[in-house]
Formats: C-alpha cells, sequence, structure tokens
C-alpha cells in the first residue's frame, strides 16, 4: 500500500490519497526507499495541497521530519506549512546525514549539504524558506553542531553551518537576512569551533578564508557558476563586503596563514587576489616578507596569473637579498618551470652560495629549474664536504653512488653532463675517501665493485 500511496503522492491525485489513508491512516509512518515517509515525499515533490492533506490526520498517524520543510511549494504556504510542522514536534536543529541520497542532478534543489533544515533552505537558495526559519528561531550559526559527534565517514566527519554554506556559495542575498545590520557578529565570524574527523582535527580557516577559496568543494564550485553565472565575481564582492560591514576581520588568522590574502593566493581565484590586493585602498597589501610567501605559494602552485598579478603589486619599499635568497631556496626544489625565476633573475644575491638548492632540483628532477641556476646563479657543481668518515662526493658524484638503486638518478646524471663548459674538476675532482681524491673513472669502478 506504501508504494501505491507514494506513487499518488507523487502525481499529486489527491483522491486516491483520501481513499488509501481513510482505509489504512497508520501508513502515513511506513518509510520507503530513502527513508521517505508519504509527508517527507511530498514535500519534496513540491505538492502542497498534497504535503495538506497528509499533515492533516491524527498525530500518531503523522510524520513531522524537519528536514521536508517544503522548499518546492509556493513561497505563500512555506510559513504556514513550516509553523505547522514545529507545533506538530518537528526539530528546527534536525541534522541530515545522508543528504547524497537525495542529489539526483548537479542543479539540485535537495541533497547539496547534510546540516539542519536551515542549510537545506539556503543549499536550495530559497529566501522564503531561509526567513520562515529564521522567524520560528533556527540558528544559522549551528551552535549545537560543537555537541554532535563527528566520526571519520564522508558525509558525518564536519558539520556544515548554513551561514558557512552561503559563505562558500557566495549567497550574499541569504546572508542579508540571516546577519541582519541590528546585530554585531565580529565574534561569531572570527572565530571557528569546527572540528574534522574523529580525532577532532582543529579546522584552521575563518569564514572570510572560506569566502576567498575558489570552491569548498567540486559541488559548490559548480554551485556558484550555476546560481550566479557571469555574476559570480560580483557576488564573490558582495559576499566579502557584507561580511566585513558586519564585523569579520581579514587578518584574524589562526591558522598558516598570515591574512585572507595569503589563503587566496594559495586556493583561490586570481581575480578574487587582484581585488584584496586593491581593496580599501590597499589596506591588505602585504609586508615584503609576507609579499615573498604568497609570491612562493603561487610559484609552488604553478599559478603564473596569481604570480603576474603579485608582481604587478609588488611593494614600494626595498626587498633585501635574504627574503629573495627565502623566495628561491622555497620554490627551486619544488617547481621546474622557468617562467617563475628568470622574471627575478636580477633578485638573485651574487654572493649567496646556491649549490646546495642546485643538489636539491637535481634531486627532485627539476632539471629546467637546475638549468637555469647554474648559469644564473653562484654555484658550484664540483665542490664537496666531508662527512665524519672522512669521505665526501660532488653532485655528480653523489648521483652516481645511486644510480643503480635508483632510475631517475640516471637522468639527473644525463641533465648534469648536458650544461655547457663543465670544468674539468667535475670530472677529476669527483670524490674523496680517506684522503685519497677520487675521478669520476675511479668512483664508478669502486661503486660497481662493492
Amino acid at each position: 500500500m506504501l508504494t501505491l500511496l507514494l506513487s499518488f503522492v507523487q502525481t499529486d491525485r489527491l483522491a486516491g490519497i483520501s481513499y488509501l489513508l481513510e482505509r489504512n491512516p497508520s501508513v502515513l509512518n511506513e518509510k520507503g526507499p530513502g527513508d521517505d515517509t508519504a509527508l517527507l515525499f511530498a514535500s519534496r515533490c513540491g505538492h502542497a495541497e498534497t504535503a495538506q492533506r497528509c499533515r492533516y490526520w491524527p498525530k500518531e498517524h503523522r510524520g513531522s521530519h524537519a528536514a521536508s520543510l517544503p522548499q518546492l511549494f509556493p513561497d505563500v504556504k512555506i510559513p504556514e506549512f513550516a509553523k505547522a510542522l514545529v507545533e506538530h514536534g518537528a526539530d528546527l536543529e534536525a541534522r541530515s546525514t545522508g543528504s547524497h541520497l537525495y542529489q539526483l542532478s548537479a542543479d539540485s534543489v535537495y541533497g547539496n549539504t547534510n546540516g539542519t533544515p536551515l542549510a537545506w533552505a539556503v543549499a536550495a537558495n530559497n529566501i522564503a524558506a531561509v526567513k520562515a526559519l529564521l522567524d520560528l528561531g533556527a540558528d544559522p550559526f549551528d551552535h549545537a553542531a560543537s555537541m554532535v559527534q563527528v566520526d571519520d565517514n564522508y558525509n558525518t566527519m564536519t558539520h556544515t553551518s548554513p551561514v558557512l554554506y552561503a559563505i562558500t556559495t557566495h549567497r550574499w542575498q541569504l546572508l542579508e537576512i540571516m546577519l541582519p545590520q541590528t546585530h554585531d557578529y565580529s565574534s561569531q565570524l572570527n572565530s571557528n569551533d569546527r572540528v574534522v574527523g574523529a580525532e577532532g582535527v582543529a579546522d584552521n580557516l575563518t569564514l572570510l578564508d572560506y569566502c576567498v577559496q575558489s570552491s569548498f568543494d567540486g559541488a559548490r564550485g559548480l554551485g556558484r557558476l550555476l546560481t550566479h553565472g557571469k555574476d559570480h565575481e560580483k557576488a564573490f564582492r558582495k559576499t566579502f563586503e557584507l561580511l566585513i560591514n558586519r564585523g569579520a576581520d581579514p587578518f584574524a588568522s589562526w591558522g598558516p596563514h598570515d591574512s585572507v590574502l595569503a589563503t587566496a593566493v594559495q586556493w583561490g581565484h586570481t581575480e578574487t587576489v587582484r581585488y584584496l590586493l586593491s581593496w580599501a585602498e590597499g589596506r591588505l597589501q602585504p609586508p615584503p616578507s609576507a609579499w615573498i610567501k604568497c609570491l612562493a605559494t603561487a610559484a609552488a602552485t604553478s599559478n603564473k596569473l596569481t604570480f603576474d598579478a603579485l608582481i604587478e603589486q609588488s611593494p614600494s619599499e626595498a626587498i633585501p637579498f635574504s627574503e629573495w635568497t627565502r623566495y628561491f631556496a622555497t620554490v627551486i626544489p619544488l617547481i621546474n618551470d622557468v617562467g617563475f625565476l628568470q622574471p627575478l633573475v636580477h633578485r638573485l644575491d651574487p654572493e649567496f652560495d646556491f649549490t646546495p638548492y642546485l643538489r636539491l632540483a637535481l634531486e627532485r628532477r627539476n632539471f629546467e629549474a637546475f638549468r637555469w641556476l647554474y648559469s644564473s646563479g653562484r654555484c658550484s657543481i664540483s665542490g664537496y664536504t666531508l662527512d665524519k668518515n672522512r669521505f665526501g662526493t660532488s653532485i655528480l658524484g653523489q648521483l652516481l653512488v645511486h644510480s643503480k638503486q635508483c632510475t631517475f638518478r640516471s637522468m639527473a646524471i644525463r641533465a648534469l653532463l648536458g650544461l655547457p663548459n663543465l670544468p674539468d674538476d667535475v670530472f677529476f675532482h669527483f670524490a674523496e675517501l680517506s684522503g685519497s681524491v677520487l675521478s669520476a673513472l675511479h668512483l664508478a669502478a669502486y661503486n660497481t665493485e662493492y
């Protein structure tokens, strides 16, 4: 009978529903595939009159799942129906854990997030449902989530509040409703008690950090395009400015970043970085040391557009060679694209010995960066230092010693021997063992024997 009832509900056939309920009202409490009751099914189908029919029966035969708040109903019906559900026992802080079961398409209004009914209403981008739930007392920050345990299951690994979801999807109209100007939200916006996984790992990002990320996850990145289209950049700016006006501090970072700009450099779009650099007459422009760190992040993530944007907005004050040396020392072992190195070749410290980073570039198979550093920086390809056993090898010597165990060492040897105008010391001052200087041929024979 439940299958027949759900079929009638889906097709909005009131006469058939009344006929079944008169003969077996308890079927309202039965659950079908996906744990759908008739009331929940009617709500998701957007049939207001059918949902009303399923609601007006004795209490013991009526489902009252809060997550069934009718986001697809006509706007004028939503407040009435939401109020009736709450009056009959629906929990405003009920929490879904299997929303993915209802995400049947990329633009689905259901199943986009786990959380409270208000979070579902925000995910559905339904202004009427958001207003109705707030009027009934729903909490936009979902403080009750801190008392609900999380685990290592993907669907229950962490909690997403309605405000957080609106921020990550740049739904500034909904944020205006949830965060009216009559209140000060600085404490909520600049703190984060969110944890991830059963171990309770602290979330190190602020709400502004989530705002500047290119996407919180794949679905929400696509959701921004579906919601805002060509106005997605405007939606970001509106969201960012609204949060600032409500008390968010762009420098209130307790994680690995110095400010919200550093987060945008690592995870955001280039246009977001450009906007932040020019925001409030350059208020977010970082000092030289932080700017160098942002530049290194853009290079390490191979983000040339953001790298160029940062170069265009370089600090006006002089940056010492020591800061630039830190940049090259960070980037050279990580990248193999000289496009992040050649524009700054004039920043190489002529007095600094880059030999250790030359060795690292070879070991990491960054052969283009290796060639660039060899031709542009101060370094020695034949020098070595002795260890406690009075044994030392040059860069080529170390590669040769390990060439039998690691195939890529042979590739590195070919890259090194391909350098132009190699000095004779590379081949004849190759290594030292107990006071004896070995040539390349000596060490090759020694390594083969032992």
